[in-house]
């Protein structure tokens, strides 16, 4: 029961953290996060029941809340199936948290406690994470897609490429290229698993989180704290596994301390490319949207700051509840 009650509480920060990145600025918008966010929801609402958006801080705060409380039911540092809540789950989210905050500190302390003692997968199970669903590999937490009808899987399939602008930020043997290629096209494969437990075709376990993460968080926090050696040590590690140990060390000894945060952040968008990260890492860091030449896109350029980098609420539910205030973008 107690266990339940923790990855529910996991359950409840996803959705109030993905929905207050979706519909509402960075936390760093505002010098204290006192912008418009989301409604916070702790209890089923009943049907008179019209909530108001909280600020953005207001959510984050409960988010901490949750995950503190859930800190102190889940003891067990990481689940036996990674389809179940852990510590180790909330230690993952609680550094994501503070990262988006800002706060360097303890995004590295809780990258640090997620982080353990394991170390990240290598070659064939750094792969078969995505390929093969019977393999862990490096994996804190994942969704199950037991019975679901494959749409995430169908749209990488045949939608989502990997752009030009992005392929040539990779060595031509970095091991991550095998999930960016199939039979020498561009084609994301994270979402293309061919071995599947239960012989579901159309399954998809997507991951919520995983260990690279957390090296690249506390990469990117401890040159934030201005503790150089530590970043180095941790974006090594992600390297390392991408193309060996000789250009890895080539790589960082060609870098100064200041030029190390822009190796860190180029390192986290190799990494964690079409795993959902990259838009709100842009907008946490205030940077604008630039998509190549190529692209499809008609929009090619949204600069930093922008009411378009939020989505607008939707016409449903402000017809609904009174209370509800519309982004700036419901025009």
């Amino acid at each position: 029961m107690q266990t339940d009650i923790g990855a529910g509480l996991i359950n409840t920060c996803m959705v109030h953290f993905d929905m207050v990145r979706v519909y509402a600025q960075p936390y760093n918008y505002t010098a204290d996060a006192s912008h418009i966010g989301i409604p916070v929801q702790i209890k089923s609402p009943g049907p008179d029941d019209n909530l108001a958006r909280n600020t953005v801080k207001e959510v984050y705060d409960q988010i901490l809340s949750d995950l503190n409380q859930a800190a102190q039911i889940l003891t067990d540092e990481a689940a036996t199936d990674v389809h179940y809540g852990s510590l180790q789950a909330v230690n993952a989210q609680l550094s994501r948290v503070y990262l988006y905050m800002e706060n360097w500190q303890q995004a590295l302390t809780y990258a640090q406690r997620a982080i353990g003692t394991q170390t990240l997968a290598q070659a064939d199970d750094y792969i078969n994470m995505f390929m093969n669903l019977n393999t862990r590999g490096e994996t804190i937490l994942r969704l199950s897609g037991k019975d679901i009808n494959g749409k995430l899987k169908g749209f990488y399939e045949s939608e989502c490429l990997p752009a030009d602008t992005l392929l040539t930020l990779f060595d031509t043997d970095d091991i991550r290229l095998r999930l960016l290629r199939s039979g020498g096209e561009k084609k994301c494969m994270k979402y293309t698993a061919t071995t599947i437990p239960d012989n579901q075709d159309k399954r998809e376990d997507p991951i919520l989180f995983r260990l690279s993460e957390m090296y690249l968080t506390a990469a990117e926090a401890a040159w934030h704290l201005n503790n150089y050696t530590e970043a180095r040590l941790h974006i090594k590690a992600v390297m390392e596994r991408a193309v060996g140990t000789v250009k890895a060390d080539a790589a960082l000894t060609a870098c100064t301390d200041a030029e190390l945060l822009e190796l860190i952040l180029k390192e986290r968008v190799k990494e964690l490319c079409f795993e959902g990260h990259n838009f709100f890492d842009l907008t946490r860091r205030k940077q604008s949207i630039v998509r190549e030449a190529a692209s499809n896109a008609t929009v090619k350029r949204i600069n930093y700051p922008s009411k378009y980098f939020v989505l607008p609420i939707p016409r449903y539910e402000l017809n609904a509840n009174g209370r509800m205030q519309p982004n700036e973008n419901n025009d």
